[in-house]
C-alpha cells in the first residue's frame, strides 16, 4: 500500500479560490472524506493564486487535475496499485501528460508496469523520494519518475528525507510555508520538494514540446550542485533553478 497524509484538496482555500483546479475522485463510493492538509499545500505550491503572493504557486494560471486515489484517515490513509493505475489513466484521459506523485510506497512490480505504460504515453512523471530515511521510495524510485528530494534554506539535505542513487534533483521542502485549513502553516518533506519540481518542468513545457529525457537534460544544465560535484545519493545533480525556485 502507498500513503500519504491527506487525500484530497480544499478548493475554498484562498490560495486555490481563483486557480484552475480540478478534482477527480477514483476512491470506492462511500469512502469518508478526511482532512485535507496535504493535497492542499501540494496544489497551492503548484498552482496557488494568491493577490497578496503568500501562497503564490509556482506555476501560476496552469491547470490542475487532482485526482483523490486515497481511502482511510489520518496513519490509515492508503492507496493501492489499482487505485493509482485509475488515477493514471484519468489524468491521461484528461489530457495531462505532466503528473506530479507526492506519496511513498514500497516497490511493486505490477505499479512498475503501469508506470511504464504511462511513459511510453509520454507521460512525464515527478516523484518525492519518501521521508523514512531509508532508501527512495516508490513510485519515485522506478526509472520512469524522476525522484526529487527536499533541502532546506541552507541547502542542507532534508534529515528524514530518503537517499538513494535514483535521487535527480532536489528542492525546498524544509519549513516551508504552505495552505492548509483556512489559512496556513509550517511543513517539512519531500512531498513539498516535488511540486516545485513539476511546477518548474510545467514552465518548461514538460509533457508536451519536452519529453522527459529532455526534461532531465535541461534541469541538469542549470542545477547548483549541492555535493562534491556530481550526482550523489543526497541531493542528485543538484538543485533546481528557475524563475521563482
Amino acid at each position: 500500500h502507498y500513503r500519504n497524509h491527506r487525500r484530497t484538496v480544499d478548493l475554498t482555500h484562498p490560495a486555490l479560490a481563483a486557480a484552475r483546479v480540478d478534482v477527480i475522485s477514483v476512491v470506492p463510493p462511500g469512502s469518508a472524506a478526511v482532512a485535507t492538509d496535504h493535497g492542499t499545500a501540494v496544489a497551492a505550491l503548484l498552482v496557488g493564486a494568491d493577490a497578496r503572493g503568500v501562497y503564490s504557486g509556482f506555476a501560476p494560471g496552469a491547470r490542475l487535475v487532482a485526482v483523490d486515489a486515497f481511502t482511510g484517515s489520518g496513519r490509515r490513509e492508503r492507496t493501492n496499485v489499482d487505485m493509482i493505475g485509475a488515477a493514471l489513466d484519468v489524468l491521461v484521459r484528461s489530457g495531462v501528460r505532466l503528473f506530479n506523485m507526492s506519496l511513498a510506497g514500497a516497490p511493486n512490480a505490477a505499479l512498475g508496469e503501469v508506470l511504464t505504460a504511462a511513459g511510453q504515453q509520454g507521460v512525464v512523471m515527478i516523484g518525492a523520494a519518501g521521508n523514512d530515511g531509508g532508501g527512495v521510495a516508490w513510485p519515485a524510485a522506478a526509472p520512469e519518475v524522476i525522484a526529487v528530494t527536499a533541502v532546506d534554506a541552507a541547502m542542507v539535505p532534508y534529515g528524514r528525507a530518503n537517499r538513494g542513487p535514483e535521487i535527480e534533483f532536489s528542492a525546498p521542502g524544509v519549513d516551508l510555508w504552505v495552505a492548509r485549513r483556512g489559512s496556513g502553516g509550517y511543513a517539512s518533506g519531500t512531498s513539498y520538494a516535488a511540486p516545485i519540481v513539476t511546477a518548474l518542468a510545467a514552465q518548461l513545457g514538460a509533457g508536451a514540446a519536452l519529453a522527459a529525457p529532455d526534461l532531465r537534460r535541461v534541469l541538469r544544465s542549470s542545477v547548483r550542485d549541492l555535493g562534491a560535484g556530481g550526482r550523489d545519493h543526497e541531493t542528485g545533480w543538484g538543485l533546481v533553478q528557475g524563475s521563482g525556485c
